[in-house]
């Protein structure tokens, strides 16, 4: 038996050289007299000779280990007989034998006399590998306590492979109850009563709440329930009749901890595991109750995807009669939500949806007094109303139909489908009765630039060009492609031009191209007597007027390698036929259209790019031949517009007659009026929006002459800007600032909005004492673009303590992303807060 405790000190301890047994009464001597050794074992009997002896152990027993015996008390534990000992420094460089394995244990780790007692009960485990794998580190007097050992057995319990600190245990233990993993930690805690008493105190001192061990069902849900609806309330303060008002948690130093739990940072799959047990194991702790008595506009610290919904649903009923209150709430929400899909794409739907009414709310009146300020009213106003109803389906189909509130958000899609149907078309009625009543021929208008008037405008001769021409790329679309153009260090502007009439493919497109004479020969258009519809006869007629110009299809460039595009766009001009939107609008499908804008935006930015990083183009210009409109309802056939009277050409938004009689419903236009072309025919096309009965698309249609369809959009991009480009400005819009419950929740203000003139700012920003971080550094975007309301500019920041700290002044500090030495913005921070951490 002594044999194999001898044994066991050296494989434990491989450095172990001598191994001093004291022996007072020689009740070991003779036991170990008798005993065979291993080869690499000697044992000894000390015979009196101090140097002889030491002289042996540093040189003729240097490769042995050691068994020494000595017929005294062991000098350990008295300073007088240690400061005789003569090999003192040998047994200190090693160690004696010890009877009890925990009295071992403790010598051969250096372990506190303080904790034998905690050894002493749980030798036989702290001997295991896996234990010692853990803990080891800690085994010194210094770091090994009683709150580092209950913490190693639970981390080994947990099956992790380091300690752990109490928040990552609590989170997996939350973790394995939810998926019914305990086994293994109910063992551990059920023979280690010293644990399970360490969980039980934690657990309670913050949460008011034990691990329910032998509870048949859930062992943690107590936990999860007091964590969920603290974390959600532990800012307000507890209503009367809240039926889980029990459950708060009014400590500060609990809610630090708590919050601690909340922020601890995770791998992105533990973070959902973690998500996920809380819902589950507090899933009686309703959202729909909590909302019932603090409202949907509480300051919630932070927020489920089921409160989300809630508060969701509320905001749904509010987007017609409060989309300020609304677009300010689902601000706060979305930032609140972070990564969340599912409820992001229902935050922003309901932002645009509120956006749109917002925008509604403030458009005005529809009857206006001229033309141009028709003109002027939907470049500032209706474009952007164009926008968000194209955004708002983009997002509207990404929804999955099984989400909460789909039917809700359903229905107000369609109600946003009609309303939006509505004032289009009442908008561009009026704009058709005011160009009807004022008979001004809007082609001639001064100031505007006419799409036949485009080469002699646009033409660079000095300057290698290249002009990209999108079919149906309306104006709100190139408002999109600006913003995207707008985080390259190019410079680009957005113009417009007026499309002649009708707004087809084949009479603005090729009106696009340098020219003397437009003709109409039966339905088709003939550029100088010619016809232009293939990409050659186009390269043709350019290079007529621009000895070396050409056209050239989109696929060809997108497809062509960089030598071949190279040589490409060495020619002084190149037309670049973009075809994504129009082909998009000729199929049933009515995500094909709002895709293919999307589409349009990136490959038309790619390829600008691209023309002047590695092309060495310096001016480009992206235009189109007409706009479009598009409405995401079904027109049965009530809704189309008959019309009984001859016609060379019928299409769903024009057609050409010969007669210049009165039609209900239609207006007509001497077509040389609106265009080049001299035939003595009248474009007649419907008021408004509405639609005629013939061939053709109706959900997505062109050729009439709505501002969608008639205003074409111009960007003007440059190869560099001659200042450089500068960011948004930023200000906190917060004053004494203090941390509550390790809590600081702030407000930034993006000064200006994103523009052609100004980038967005990425900031990074954490909380200091003297210039050491206490709170987790932060990143945010700040890239509105929203110039006229202010409200849609402002930002929800918050930082949680995670440091001790006993400075009662912290300052916050945020900076440019690019920029980590020069603050911003420092403001000094009260800390109500003093973290005194035990775990």
């Amino acid at each position: 038996m002594i044999q194999e405790k001898i044994y066991e000190y050296f494989i434990r301890n491989p450095r172990l050289h001598v191994l001093f047994i004291f022996d007072p009464f020689g009740d070991k001597e003779t036991e170990l007299e008798a005993l065979t050794w291993q080869n690499d074992y000697l044992y000894v009997k000390f015979d009196g000779g101090w140097f002889r002896t030491k002289y042996a152990v540093e040189n003729e027993w240097k490769g042995k280990k050691v068994v020494l015996l000595f017929r005294q008390p062991s000098p350990i534990g008295n300073q007088q007989t240690m400061l005789t000992f003569p090999l003192m420094d040998v047994l200190a460089a090693n160690m004696d034998y010890k009877d009890d394995d925990y009295a071992a244990f403790v010598q051969q780790y250096h372990i506190s006399a303080n904790m034998l007692n905690y050894v002493q009960h749980h030798i036989a485990e702290l001997q295991q590998q896996k234990v010692l794998k853990i803990m080891g580190l800690y085994y010194d007097s210094a770091s090994f306590t009683t709150d580092v050992a209950n913490r190693g057995f639970l981390s080994v319990y947990l099956g992790a492979d380091k300690l752990l600190d109490w928040e990552n245990i609590i989170i997996r233990l939350l973790i394995l109850d939810a998926n019914d993993k305990m086994g293994d930690v109910l063992k551990g805690l059920n023979r280690n009563a010293d644990v399970l008493k360490a969980l039980d105190k934690k657990l309670n001192q913050i949460f008011g709440a034990s691990i329910e061990i032998n509870n048949p069902g859930f062992k943690m849900s107590c936990v999860a329930q007091s964590l969920k609806y603290n974390a959600l309330t532990q800012l307000l303060s507890a209503h009367p009749f809240d039926d889980y008002k029990k459950l708060k948690i009014t400590g500060e130093q609990s809610l630090q901890i708590l919050n601690h739990i909340i922020e601890t940072p995770l791998p992105k799959r533990q973070q959902e595991q973690f998500n996920d047990a809380v819902a589950k194991l507090a899933s009686g702790i309703q959202e729909s109750i909590i909302i019932k008595y603090y409202g949907v506009n509480a300051s919630y610290a932070k927020i489920t995807p089921a409160l989300a919904f809630h508060i969701l649903f509320e905001m749904i009923g509010k987007i017609k009669t409060e989309p300020e209150s609304v677009i300010a709430c689902l601000r706060q929400l979305g930032q609140k939500m972070g990564e969340n899909e599912t409820v992001m794409h229902s935050v922003r739907l309901l932002s645009l949806l509120a956006k749109f009414y917002q925008s509604k709310k403030n458009f005005g009146t529809l009857k206006l007094n001229t033309p141009s300020i028709y003109i002027e009213k939907y470049i500032s106003d209706f474009a952007s109303m164009d926008n968000c109803y194209r955004h708002i389906l983009e997002e509207f189909y990404t929804l999955n139909a099984e989400m909460p509130n789909y039917e809700n958000l359903q229905i107000e899609k369609k109600n946003v489908d009609c309303d939006y149907a509505s004032l289009c078309n009442e908008f561009n009625m009026e704009w058709l009765r005011c160009v009807s009543d004022s008979k001004i021929v809007v082609h001639q208008l001064e100031n505007f630039i006419h799409q036949c008037q485009f080469f002699e405008k646009y033409r660079k001769p000095d300057v290698k060009q290249v002009v990209i021409i999108s079919d149906a790329f309306r104006y709100e679309v190139a408002k999109d492609l600006l913003g995207e153009l707008s985080k390259e260090k190019h410079y680009a502007t957005l113009e417009y031009m007026i499309a002649g009439l009708p707004t087809e493919t084949k009479f603005c497109k090729n009106a696009l191209l340098p020219h003397k004479t437009l003709s109409l020969k039966d339905s088709d258009m003939l550029v100088d007597g010619n016809s232009l519809d293939s990409i050659d006869q186009r390269s043709s007629h350019v290079g007529y007027y621009v000895p070396g110009a050409v056209c050239v299809n989109f696929d060809k460039v997108e497809s062509g390698n960089m030598d071949t595009n190279r040589e490409l766009f060495k020619k002084p001009l190149v037309f670049i036929f973009h075809n994504t939107i129009d082909e998009a609008g000729h199929t049933n499908n009515p995500l094909d259209v709002i895709d293919a804008c999307k589409r349009s935006i990136l490959q038309i930015a790619k390829l600008v790019k691209s023309l002047h990083a590695s092309y060495n183009v310096a001016n480009v210009i992206v235009t189109s031949d007409h706009g479009f409109l598009y409405n995401d309802i079904n027109f049965e056939d009530k809704d189309k517009h008959t019309i009984s009277e001859e016609a060379i050409e019928k299409k769903t938004r024009y057609y050409l007659t010969k007669s210049d009689a009165s039609v209900l419903g239609i207006a007509k236009f001497k077509l040389s009026e609106v265009s080049q072309m001299q035939e003595s025919l009248y474009v007649a096309v419907p008021a408004g929006a509405n639609r005629l009965a013939a061939a053709g698309g109706y959900q997505f249609a062109h050729g009439g002459a709505s501002l969608q369809e008639m205003i074409v959009p111009v960007i003007i991009s440059k190869g560099k800007k001659d200042d450089v480009k500068g960011k948004v400005g930023i200000t906190l819009m917060n004053n004494n600032l203090s941390v509550v419950a390790s809590l600081l929740r702030f407000k930034l203000v993006q000064k200006e909005a994103v523009s052609m003139n100004l980038q967005a700012l990425t900031i990074k920003y954490a909380l200091y004492d003297k210039d050491e971080p206490v709170t987790a550094e932060k990143t945010l975007v700040l890239d509105s673009a929203d110039a006229e309301n202010v409200d849609n500019r402002v930002f929800d920041a918050e930082l949680i303590l995670n440091k001790e700290t006993s400075a009662s002044v912290l300052q916050l500090r945020i900076y440019d992303s690019e920029d980590l030495l020069n603050p911003l913005i420092k403001e000094n921070v009260k800390n109500n807060t003093l973290i005194e951490r035990d775990f």
